[in-house]
């Protein structure tokens, strides 16, 4: 994994920060917007749409599955607060059936909440990608506040020449929502969508804010899945 590891690496110093605190972009009131992002939701292309706030200490973290992804399995679901480029959870679909779905989802420190404009989401990568393959599992970034979901995007699975280039070699990139309310928690949700599909998602770190909405383009229309994922 070093590749991926100096992938991330770089990913981090090109969102212009490696903030490693949780509550650095955070605001005490949920009435406040503001963003640190350096470009809107939607106008980064995939090699600069970074992360710039992860959120690590003092966060927590929940993983869950659908009744139909029961033998699916979140591991490792920690990492994703270690700060650590090496280090990442990874949530693998390979035992589900095509209506399950599997997510993690990390919830801000104890008072703090994220103000709406920032871009919530994930740094991940597939890993086994190759130029041959054609389809990821459909990836779901969705926000939320006590609870209640706040906003949600959804984003294709099937694959560009560009996006495949970036994807060999387990390369990271990020996927986030471009937030219109301020939210405490930052989920993602991630679904099989053809037998043929990969089907492990690694997940690096959940972040606040970032450069951009990241690598793929968000499905008009896709299924409907439970998001987010109710949680034990």
């Amino acid at each position: 994994m070093a590749a991926a590891a100096a992938a991330l690496a770089g990913l981090l110093l090109a969102g212009c920060g490696n903030n490693n605190s949780g509550g650095g972009s955070a605001s005490s009131s949920s009435g406040s917007s503001s963003s640190s992002s350096s470009s809107s939701g939607g106008s980064s292309s995939a090699a600069t749409a970074a992360c710039t706030v992860p959120i690590t200490t003092g966060a927590d973290v929940r993983i869950a599955t659908t009744t139909l992804c029961r033998d699916c399995a979140v591991n490792n679901a920690y990492n994703v607060l270690s700060g650590k480029a090496s280090e990442y959870a990874d949530i693998d679909l390979t035992l589900s059936v095509l209506t399950g779905a599997a997510a993690l989802e990390v919830i801000a420190p104890p008072g703090v909440t994220y103000p709406a404009g920032q871009i919530a989401g994930y740094t991940l990568s597939v890993p086994g990608a190759s130029l041959e393959a054609s389809v990821i599992p459909q990836v779901t970034i969705s926000t939320s506040l006590n609870g209640t979901t706040q906003d949600v995007e959804t984003f294709t699975q099937l694959l560009s020449a560009n996006l495949l280039s970036l994807l060999t070699n387990d390369t990271p990139f990020f996927l986030g929502v471009q937030t219109t309310k301020s939210f405490d928690t930052v989920e993602v949700s991630v679904a099989p969508v053809v037998a043929s599909a990969l089907a492990v998602i690694d997940v690096y770190e959940a972040c606040s804010d970032a450069t951009g909405v990241g690598a793929l383009a968000p499905v008009q229309g896709a299924p409907t899945l439970p998001v987010p994922i109710p949680f034990p």
